[in-house]
Formats: structure tokens, sequence, C-alpha cells
């Protein structure tokens, strides 16, 4: 039961550290996303979507 344990405890703290590796890497935009800046500041993307049709989708 305690090799066990240990083993579980290993498996556990192996995953914990390689979850935590690359946090600073950059991810890479689409070049298919128009990026803007506002007069006001505000930052914008635009991207052309099929789905769902005839709406725009905001987040």
């Amino acid at each position: 039961m305690l090799r066990i344990r240990q083993t579980l405890l290993l498996l556990l703290v192996t995953l914990m550290v390689q979850a935590q590796t690359g946090l600073d890497a950059k991810l890479g935009i689409d070049p298919k996303v128009k990026i803007g800046k506002l007069s006001n500041g505000l930052t914008y993307y635009l991207r052309k979507n099929v789905e769902p049709k005839n709406r725009a989708e905001l987040r």
C-alpha cells in the first residue's frame, strides 16, 4: 500500500511540474484575424466566421 501511495505521489508531482512549464510562451495569432485600434484606445480583432450565419459573436 505504501508503494502505491509513493508512486501516485510521484506521478502527481511530475504532472504538477509539467503543468507549470512554458507559462511565458506567446500564442500565435491566426493570419486571418484583422487587428486594429480605435482612436479611444480599444483594440479589436475581426475574423470571418461561417457559423452562425448572419450573426455576430461578441466576447
